[in-house]
């Protein structure tokens, strides 16, 4: 009797195995800038990021600027990492964003967030990148998820 369930486990245990994502184990941000994930891309995540408002339950909610754009209002430095990029890596927001300032990439990059598709990059860092077509071209933000808030480190349109 034993033999037999050992028998029917083992294929489904064997499969779930193979079935898992195959993810890169980056240590730093270092591995992020030339976009390399080593052997294996980034694991599309089904859903979003939610925070903010919308109708949950036939109730609606009130929407308030959620945190991480909170967060990036108060600090000037990431929000010139994002409009400007970092040496030889232009991100690109003159392609949507008209004149290129914090106002006017700021909604794209909330936008993004909200609607945006979820790529896992790096499960054990819990680093996330959230992709959306806008006007024609990718927009890309880079966030982390740190005691279930999420940070943006950077975005940039392709």
């Amino acid at each position: 009797m034993r033999k037999n369930i050992l028998l029917l486990f083992v294929p489904i245990l064997l499969f779930f195995a193979l079935s898992l994502p195959h993810i890169a184990n980056a240590q730093d941000d270092s591995e992020f800038a030339g976009g390399g994930y080593g052997e294996f891309g980034p694991v599309e995540m089904p859903g979003g990021f939610d925070e903010g408002g919308g109708d949950r339950g036939g109730e609606r909610i009130a929407y308030s600027e959620p945190s991480y754009i909170k967060e990036l209002d108060k600090n000037t430095r990431n929000q010139n990492h994002i409009i400007e990029g970092s040496k030889g890596n232009d991100h690109k927001w003159r392609y949507i964003a008209k004149p290129v300032n914090w106002n006017h990439v700021k909604p794209y990059v909330e936008k993004t967030m909200r609607n945006g598709r979820r790529v896992l990059e790096n499960r054990k860092l819990q680093v996330y990148r959230k992709d959306l077509e806008i006007k024609g071209h990718k927009v890309s933000v880079r966030y982390r998820v740190i005691k279930g808030t999420a940070h943006i480190s950077t975005a940039w349109v392709n």
